[in-house]
């Protein structure tokens, strides 16, 4: 077995669980503890509580193990045009489920088998009923592995409704676009997915239009580089949690959660983002957004946050003081038909090395007043409009909305009759 645990205090007659197990043993299932190196005597599961396990002193608590048998997926893609074959078209593809028992004898052969055999103890076999639109796939193998590469492996089953999601994914590295426009999709358990050696989670659930059992409580997200559009017009979420998610590695978030049209509050709390350079439509019309808390993110780094909150059409409130703009080049539309925000308080921004603000605050019909500390557009060479639609707007001195005033010369302070602009002045806050 490999790896390595910390000694564990306990205090007698005090009940304490037990800290889940750490090693690892190759083609062995951890099955408990016993106090018996020679085992088993009494076996104490995982997690266990335990009590008074001795009168005193220290207790060598010992790994008990089963061997198994395992399997292993070819890669994703290959998975994938596997079933398709079989099944004539992606589109008579209604489940994917797990066969329990013996695989029957007519589908034990090269024609139906989808596993590396190199790897494997067992085959893993693969076929297609039509009478009720199902693939089937099975083992005798006691653990079923996916492939590092899982890109794409059920990409375009629009009509596929439920995936038995019966593998281990312990060793995949890359999930981009695994479940990409699996349109009706609704059953799936995610629950167990073993992420912890993941780096690209681009689209995974992008345009699974209707699945809502995202289950994320065990996922381990910190090596992920990308998640671009992972939740791209995913419609079914009211309420997203991410509170498992600490990303620490992360380098971009463009398009994550754009286009989540019934989302109300997406919870990210743990979101790390020192290293990330794209924002870009992180927001992008989710037009039932109500909530959401950025107020701790990192955007030091940042260079585009072009449509970041365009088209949130409930949001009535976003602090956005926080908000480390000094690398950001790319500011259009980043405020677009936010059409229930009256107040934005941007005295924290740094536009000095922004080239674009093309319509950067357009169409937010309820928006009556903007404040900055200062508001560089030097760096735009052209005289991109920039407040369209934005009726409500009164700047400092009291210059209104004028349908000619529009354009990037009036995103300054308001001096009056003369120097009109939309902005208020508000100090730079003390972060």
């Amino acid at each position: 077995a490999t790896g390595s645990m910390d000694p564990e205090p306990m205090t007698y007659d005090v009940s304490k669980k037990l800290t889940k197990n750490s090693f690892e043993y190759e083609k062995h299932r951890f099955i408990g503890w016993t106090l018996n190196a020679e085992g088993p005597g009494t076996v104490y599961a995982d997690e266990e509580l335990v009590s008074n396990l001795a009168l005193e002193g220290n207790v060598n608590l010992y790994a008990q193990w089963e061997e198994i048998m395992v399997a292993h997926f070819i890669n994703g893609s290959e998975v994938k045009t596997r079933m398709v074959n079989l099944a004539g078209n992606a589109s008579n593809i209604y489940k994917i489920k797990y066969y329990e028992g013996t695989v029957p004898s007519e589908y034990q052969t090269a024609t139906y088998r989808v596993s590396n055999s190199s790897k494997s103890d067992k085959p893993i076999y693969l076929w297609y009923e039509s009478s009720t639109n199902t693939i089937y796939y099975g083992s005798e193998a006691d653990v079923l592995y996916l492939a590092p590469n899982c890109t794409s492996m059920f990409e375009g089953l629009t009509n596929v409704t439920e995936i038995d999601t019966h593998f281990d994914t312990k060793y995949v590295t890359d999930m981009t676009r695994m479940f990409y426009r699996c349109l009706k999709l609704e059953t799936m358990d995610i629950s167990h997915f073993n992420t912890s050696n993941v780096k690209n989670l681009t689209s995974m659930f992008s345009e699974c239009n209707s699945f809502n059992q995202f289950d994320f409580t065990n996922w381990d997200v910190r090596n992920v580089k990308s998640f671009n559009f992972m939740f791209n017009q995913c419609y079914a979420p009211t309420i997203l949690d991410l509170t498992s998610f600490y990303t620490n590695s992360a380098t971009s978030f463009n398009h994550m959660f754009s286009s989540m049209t019934h989302v109300k509050t997406i919870l990210i709390p743990n979101f790390y983002s020192d290293n990330v350079t794209d924002m870009a439509s992180m927001f992008d019309d989710n037009n039932s957004l109500e909530s959401i808390d950025i107020t701790h993110l990192n955007t030091s780094k940042v260079t585009t946050f072009k449509q970041f909150l365009k088209n949130t059409w409930a949001l009535t409130n976003v602090d956005l003081t926080k908000l480390n703009t000094s690398s950001a080049k790319n500011m259009d539309k980043m405020f677009y038909h936010a059409t229930a925000l009256e107040e934005l308080d941007l005295s924290n921004f740094d536009t000095s090395k922004v080239n674009s603000f093309d319509n950067m605050f357009s169409g937010m019909t309820s928006l009556k007043k903007i404040y900055v500390s200062t508001f560089a557009t030097t760096g735009s060479t052209s005289n991109q409009i920039m407040f369209d639609g934005d009726t409500l707007l009164v700047g400092q001195e009291g210059s209104t909305y004028n349908s000619s005033r529009t354009r990037k010369q009036y995103a300054r302070i308001d001096g009056g009759e003369g120097a009109e602009g939309y902005f208020w002045y508000k100090a730079k806050p003390t972060n």
